[in-house]
């Protein structure tokens, strides 16, 4: 398979993951992306430049709309298991937060 092919299977792959497979679990990605944008705006009101500790408290904001756009197919043992990841990244950084 040439380069050209390799990149065009690469996307198609992409495009079936995107549009169907994360689509089932995650619901339509505008009701999700507008969500978490403005979830982040509201997080990152008065701020200034994003931190460390911002990261994982975003992430976690990222993966609490996921489920609140998920109609049901969402794995949420999986996701629950990566807020408490993301909680304990921003705790272990909250000292250099503060």
């Amino acid at each position: 398979m040439n380069t050209e092919n390799q990149v065009d299977e690469f996307f198609l792959q992409i495009s079936e993951i995107v549009s169907r497979k994360r689509q089932d679990e995650y619901g339509s990605p505008e009701k999700l992306h507008s969500m978490i944008a403005d979830l982040w705006n509201a997080w990152l009101q008065g701020r200034g430049r994003v931190t460390s500790f911002d990261v994982p408290m975003m992430m976690i904001i990222l993966k609490v709309c996921r489920l609140a756009c998920a109609p049901g197919g969402a794995n949420v043992d999986d996701t629950i298991m990566d807020i408490a990841g993301y909680a304990k990244i921003a705790n272990d950084l909250s000292t250099t937060r503060l």
